[in-house]
């Protein structure tokens, strides 16, 4: 049995990565076959016995008679819930940092695997930006409150056409950054799949 996932790069102009795992009755006898679990960089998207999942197989489930194969498909969205699923933060993941995507058959002991490299994600507008542009945007004379607010959400600079907005874009950035702690000396290892146990 095999499993191919497209598109092998993640770029953060891609909403979703689609699997083929294709598989074959080499048995003397028809058999039925499913997919019991996905795991996408460690998180699991897909449990058989749950109702609440991430993506759904297609087929469900599969009788092969003898010497037949037939293909299982799924999608996997890359969105917020995808997030709230893995243990890792995609957002700060180096760039092209493999994901391993594992899933588990009924009539395998060990998955079926196939590695994907993927960009870090935006985090985005949450609903804190909300409550902090609501208290601050009637007292803002230079409309900045969204700007701000999404810096410190999201820990980017946004670049304003405006000098005095782009001036205090850049210096509440600097104050946030100058209150984060300083990242411990030790190197990180890139050669880990994040979602790989080996």
């Amino acid at each position: 049995m095999e499993m191919t996932c497209s598109p092998e790069f993640v770029s953060e102009d891609v909403d979703s990565v689609s699997c083929r795992i294709e598989v074959e009755n080499l048995d003397s006898m028809p058999v039925d076959i499913w997919i019991t679990d996905v795991y996408f960089a460690g998180g699991k998207i897909y449990d058989r016995t749950e109702g609440d999942n991430l993506i759904a197989p297609n087929p469900e489930s599969l009788m092969l008679n003898p010497d037949y194969s037939e293909i299982f498909t799924f999608t996997i969205p890359i969105n917020g819930e995808l997030q709230k699923r893995v243990p890792v933060d995609l957002s700060d993941i180096d760039l092209g940092t493999p994901i391993a995507i594992k899933a588990y058959l009924n009539r395998l002991k060990e998955p079926v695997t196939y590695v994907v490299k993927m960009n870090p994600r935006e985090k985005g507008i949450t609903e804190e930006v909300g409550d902090y542009i609501a208290g601050k945007v009637s007292e803002d004379s230079w409309g900045t409150a969204e700007t701000i607010a999404t810096i410190i959400v999201t820990g980017k600079i946004a670049v304003e056409t405006n000098p005095s907005v782009w001036f205090l874009t850049i210096y509440t950035w600097a104050l946030i950054e100058s209150m984060k702690p300083l990242p411990p000396d030790t190197p990180r290892d890139n050669n880990l799949i994040v979602g790989d146990e080996t």
